[in-house]
């Protein structure tokens, strides 16, 4: 599910393997890459973790509530670690959360 978005499933009509997959994949993955990034970081007394968001974490996107929960779920924690760990001073950054967006490549020439 990470990097692309999953099936179209409106919320009532996502079933519960997507709805897990799709939330354990963008939100639980990137929670647990964050719980072990950070220790390291503080061992270090500096660090800088950029955690991706996507077109669902800037706005809804119908048809895509699994990925657009997880997306936000996603903006949430990365904000609370970057609150958490600025107040241990060092030079932690965990205050980045970036949303890709689609772009239209069709009038380009890849050869």
């Amino acid at each position: 599910m990470a990097g692309r978005l999953p099936r179209s499933c409106f919320t009532v009509e996502t079933p519960d393997d997507v709805w897990e997959k799709v939330i354990n994949t963008n939100l639980k993955g990137t929670w647990l890459l964050m719980k072990y990034e950070i220790p390291e970081m503080l061992r270090a007394g500096r660090g800088t973790i950029v955690n991706m968001g996507s077109v669902c974490s800037a706005g809804a996107l119908a048809g895509f509530t699994a990925s657009g929960a997880s997306r936000f779920g996603v903006i949430g924690l990365t904000k609370n670690a970057a609150i958490e760990y600025a107040r241990r001073g060092g030079a932690y950054q965990c205050n980045r959360a970036l949303c890709c967006h689609y772009a239209d490549l069709s009038a380009t020439d890849w050869r």
